[in-house]
């Protein structure tokens, strides 16, 4: 038998182990409690994803029938849009002389032909519209028809419009009024309103002047033809657009559109100068000089003008002006052989503004006292407001005073780098030195600073000539 201190030992040794029993069940159940929490947790979780999968699978499905019905709305409004600038677009002759039924015609015959060529195109649905909008000067185009001698009655040109406009529902001719390229600013929020609508199939522009050739740069692709855009224009198109016409796809409607631009005659009063017209004078008028011209460009074959020869200038400084020139018989009209029957451009097609001699002090006397002269009245020789026009007539301008005035007239910045209107007052070209702009906010564009003057071409809008000439000086010169 053991003896007692052997049993005591033993007793505390199963006490030690009793104890490490006790705490080790008692570690076992807090284990066990975390576990259960983590598996309710993540129990949580599971659910959670299954809903979120649940919500987002619903959301894709809807996304899905949306797209659907947003498709099927899509092919059952479908149309092509035909945008023309009726001042450089004018219809045939035989068709305008005709009064409103030959409106109505050919407004069917361009719908006609317009549905022939969108059969060409791949995209074609036989259940595709065709909106038809052109835009002009409508008082401008009266009288150019009734100057070329097309017709005689000027109401036949405006019945020809009207009878256009209500050849059918989708045809429509707005008049743009006789302010500067408001046609051209119509045409081009059009096309962009058309151009960004996804109903539209194609936009088919027709429009020839080289005004528009930055306009449709802007929506030219970079690698290839945008076939999106057609161009509608006559065979025979301006250089400058050629290049831009190039990049599109082009068609002709030679059945209902001239293929040159009205001609017209001189009359003894004649409205604004109209974009796309060309004018001629009289073989019959008297020359008449308004003064010896500015050094600027001469033939290519001819020695430069020397710019120091301001002689002429000088002298007229104080000499009286001659009534003959400046005091016409009527009051708001003076002859067109005054005004200036020629423009200049570069080697791009860029407008360039004629250097012009002018006075200082009479500039400085302009902008100071805030002179109330009409630039149509003194620079385009024609005020179609006459007497009711609110700016001053009555002053009697020496040439180089005239030339001062269009000096500053031309701080004003044209919106159109090609502008090809022969009597445009406004500035083409940023009139500080190359490089020396450093203005934000400069009226001029981009393309209107450093404008390269390498080559110098005069352009003759009468004949359509294009001639090389050698520039004598880039820039307006002062007298002091």
């Amino acid at each position: 038998m053991a003896s007692p201190k052997e049993r005591l030992d033993l007793f505390r040794r199963q006490e030690t182990n009793q104890a490490g029993l006790r705490n080790d069940l008692l570690d076992a159940s807090f284990t066990s409690a975390e576990f259960l929490e983590k598996i309710e947790s993540l129990q949580k979780e599971l659910d959670q994803s299954r809903n979120a999968e649940k919500h987002y699978y619903d959301l894709m499905n809807q996304a899905m029938q949306e797209n659907r019905d947003l498709q099927k709305s899509m092919d059952c409004n479908r149309f092509i849009a035909a945008l023309i600038d009726g001042d450089s677009m004018p219809f045939l002759d035989k068709f305008v002389v005709r009064g409103f039924d030959g409106g109505v015609e050919v407004g069917r015959r361009l719908r006609l032909a317009l549905s022939n060529y969108h059969r060409t195109n791949p995209l074609h649905r036989g259940d595709d519209k065709i909106v038809i909008y052109i835009s002009a000067n409508l008082h401008g185009l009266t009288w150019a028809y009734t100057l070329a001698g097309i017709t005689q009655e000027q109401s036949r040109v405006r019945d020809f419009f009207v009878g256009l406009s209500q050849s059918h529902p989708l045809t429509s001719f707005v008049d743009a009024g006789q302010q500067k390229e408001a046609a051209d600013s119509k045409l081009r929020a059009q096309v962009e309103l058309y151009y960004s609508n996804s109903h539209c199939q194609q936009v088919i522009f027709g429009g020839s002047d080289c005004g528009y050739a930055p306009f449709l740069d802007m929506l030219a692709n970079a690698e290839d033809i945008n076939r999106r855009v057609t161009i509608l224009s006559p065979a025979h198109m301006p250089h400058r657009m050629l290049r831009t016409v190039a990049q599109f796809l082009r068609v002709d409607f030679p059945e209902i559109f001239r293929a040159t631009k009205i001609v017209t005659i001189q009359s003894d009063i004649e409205p604004l100068p109209l974009s796309g017209l060309k004018r001629r004078l009289n073989d019959e008028t008297p020359p008449q000089q308004r003064h010896p011209p500015p050094p600027f460009y001469s033939g290519s074959h001819e020695a430069p003008t020397d710019i120091n020869r301001v002689d002429e200038y000088s002298a007229g400084r104080h000499s009286p002006p001659n009534p003959d020139e400046y005091q016409p018989e009527n009051p708001f009209l003076i002859n067109n052989a005054l005004s200036a029957q020629t423009y200049y451009v570069n080697q791009y097609g860029q407008r360039l503004d004629q250097p012009l001699l002018y006075d200082k002090q009479y500039l400085r006397f302009l902008f100071t006292k805030k002179a109330r002269l009409c630039n149509n009245f003194y620079l385009r020789c024609h005020c179609p407001y006459g007497d009711s026009c609110q700016w001053d007539h009555s002053e009697d301008l020496t040439p180089l005073q005239i030339d001062t005035l269009r000096h500053k007239a031309r701080t004003s910045a044209c919106r159109d780098p090609y502008c090809n209107d022969v009597a445009c007052t406004l500035g083409h070209m940023c009139p500080r030195p190359p490089g020396a702009c450093h203005m934000d906010a400069c009226k001029f564009s981009e393309q209107q600073h450093n404008v390269c003057v390498e080559q110098v071409f005069e352009i003759d809008p009468a004949t359509g000539s294009r001639t090389q000439v050698t520039m004598s000086t880039p820039a307006d010169m002062a007298l002091d």
